[in-house]
C-alpha cells in the first residue's frame, strides 16, 4: 500500500525498519544453539546473510524514497539505533550503502556492486557519509516482555521467541506471561545478564564499533535518549507493560521527528528497530491494526510523512 505524502511538517521523512537477519536464529535453524554457548546471549549479531541484507536496505530505502518522488528532496539523513548489536550493524550497512549512492553522484539509480561476504569487508573502515553519525536510542529496543528475556535467559533457551510457552509456562493473553509463582521458581536458574537492569546487558559505544558490520561509521557520543532504559529498571520477573512498547515507539518517533522539523526540516530520519516495536509504531501513527501491517520480516521498512502537530501521513509500509 502507498500514499502521496503531503508536503507539511516541513519535509521530514520518517523511516522505520527491522534490523537484518540473526545470527542465533540462522544457528538455530542449522540445529545448533547460539544462545546456550554465547557469552552474550541477549545481544545476537548478524549473520553473514544478514550484512549483505544490511548493505541492501540502503538500496531499498533509496528505492521508496525515488519511488515517492522523495530522492532529492531531502538535504539530511539522521540515523538512529536500537542500542542491540544487531540493529546497530543494519543501521551501518545502510548507510555505507546509501552513502556509495550519493557519492556516486547519481541518486536516481542505486549503482550495483560486487558484495563480498568475507570478514575483511564487514571490518572495513572507509568513511561514510560525511557528518552522519549512528544515534543509540534505547527507546527503539526490542519488546523488554517475559517472550524476548525466556528467548534466551532460561538454561535451555534457544532463541525462540517466547521459549516460556515451550515448558508449559505461559499465562494470559496468547500465552504472553509467566505466572509470579513461575517468575520466582525460575530466578535462580535466569542467565545473569537478566537479573540486571537491562542497560548492563548492553555494549558500550566503543565495544559496538568494533563489531564486524560497523563499516566505519561513527556514534555520536553526545546525543542523548529521548526514552532511558535506567528509569524503567526493566529486567527478570520486573518486564515491560505491552502498552509500554506501543508507547515508548510513539514517543520517540514524534520526539525525533518534531525536533528534526523544528531543526529546519528537509531531512530522512532512519531508525532501525524491532520487528514488534516497528509493528506497534504502525498501529499507532495509522489507527490500523497489526494484521493490516502484517508480520514484519527482515528490513521490512515503513515510510510515514510528518505532518506537523505530532501527525503523519502513511506513505508505505511493511516494504
Amino acid at each position: 500500500m502507498s500514499k502521496k505524502p503531503t508536503s507539511s511538517g516541513n519535509n521530514v521523512i520518517l523511516i522505520i525498519s527491522r534490523h537484518a537477519a540473526r545470527l542465533d536464529y540462522e544457528t538455530r535453524d542449522a540445529g545448533s544453539n547460539y544462545t546456550k554457548n554465547s557469552p552474550r546471549p541477549q545481544d545476537t549479531p548478524l549473520s553473514s546473510e544478514g550484512f549483505q541484507q544490511a548493505l541492501a536496505l540502503g538500496d531499498k530505502i533509496h528505492s521508496l524514497l525515488k519511488e515517492h518522488g522523495l530522492q532529492t528532496s531531502v538535504r539530511d539523513f539522521h540515523v538512529y539505533s536500537s542500542p542491540l548489536l544487531r540493529c546497530c550493524q543494519t543501521a551501518a550497512g545502510a548507510v555505507k550503502r546509501l552513502s556509495e549512492i550519493r557519492n556516486s553522484g547519481d541518486l536516481d539509480e542505486p549503482q550495483p556492486q560486487e558484495r563480498s561476504k568475507s570478514d575483511d569487508e564487514t571490518k572495513e573502515t572507509k568513511p561514510i557519509l560525511e557528518g552522519t553519525k549512528l544515534k543509540i536510542e534505547h527507546g527503539l529496543i526490542e519488546s523488554l516482555c517475559p517472550s524476548w528475556y525466556t528467548s534466551w535467559c532460561l538454561p535451555d533457551s534457544d532463541s525462540t521467541w517466547g521459549f516460556h510457552k515451550k515448558l508449559g509456562l505461559g499465562c494470559g493473553p496468547h500465552k504472553r506471561d509467566v505466572h509470579p509463582d513461575d517468575i520466582k521458581k525460575l530466578s535462580g536458574s535466569v542467565h545473569s545478564y537478566a537479573k540486571a537492569c537491562v542497560t548492563e546487558a548492553l555494549l558500550c559505544h566503543d565495544e559496538i564499533l568494533q563489531q564486524d558490520g560497523m563499516y566505519g561509521i561513527q556514534i555520536d557520543q553526545g546525543y542523548t535518549n529521548c526514552y532511558t532504559l535506567n528509569d524503567q529498571g526493566y529486567k527478570w520477573g520486573n518486564f515491560e507493560p505491552r502498552d509500554e512498547t506501543y508507547n515508548r515507539m510513539e514517543y520517540v518517533a514524534k520526539t525525533l521527528t518534531r525536533k528534526h522539523a523544528e531543526d529546519g526540516g528537509n531531512c530522512v530520519v532512519l531508525c532501525v528497530s524491532h520487528g514488534g516495536p516497528t509493528t506497534h509504531l504502525y498501529e499507532r501513527l495509522s489507527g490500523a491494526d497489526w494484521e493490516t501491517h502484517g508480520i514484519c520480516g527482515y528490513t521490512g521498512t515503513s515510510l510515514y510523512a510528518y505532518k506537523g502537530e505530532d501527525t503523519f501521513d502513511v506513505i508505505t509500509y511493511n516494504r
